[in-house]
């Protein structure tokens, strides 16, 4: 008789969060991120923001193809955009106190996109200058369509616009 293996002290629950990668050929997949239950810091559930900007190379990414899914791959290089069809922004610590800004951003294959961004630093740090040099290539960009992340090395030009 075959018994389970003990489960591992080291295993991270995951859970499944769906999301639109556009790649830097301009191709778009869809799919699912997995992210853990929480953060290996113990602080909350993993965001696929804090997935993407610790993953040094590759990430899996199960993609949804004609009913079919399969995991695969994706450098996080030639990722410029991910489109989340939930509000994960409003889940960054700081999200209601942080000085918002409206911006519009030109990316590499030539996409405009316009919509506004928070920038978590104190007053007089909180130009989107200084979010435009934040260590994170992954940004947080809320559009009146939803929620994206940019990849801040696929951005060519950003304009900061008046309050709408």
């Amino acid at each position: 008789m075959l018994s389970a293996p003990p489960a591992s002290p080291f295993r991270m629950n995951k859970r499944r969060v769906d999301a639109t990668l556009t790649l830097t050929t301009g191709r778009t997949v869809r799919g699912s991120f997995f992210v853990g239950e929480t953060t290996v810091l113990g602080d909350g559930p993993e965001r696929v923001d804090d997935l993407l900007n610790t993953t040094p190379r590759f990430f899996p990414f199960e993609r949804l193809d004609n009913g079919h899914q399969q995991v695969v791959l994706y450098s996080i290089d030639h990722v410029a955009l991910v489109t989340l069809f939930g509000h994960e922004a409003r889940e960054v610590p700081g999200y209601e106190v942080a000085k918002v800004r409206h911006i519009s951003l030109i990316l590499t294959g030539g996409e405009r996109i316009a919509g506004q961004i928070r920038v978590y630093q104190p007053d007089g740090r909180n130009r989107v200058s200084d979010w435009s040099h934040e260590s994170s290539p992954f940004r947080f960009l809320e559009t009146e369509h939803g929620t994206l992340l940019v990849n801040i090395n696929h951005v060519v030009e950003i304009i900061e616009l008046e309050h709408p």
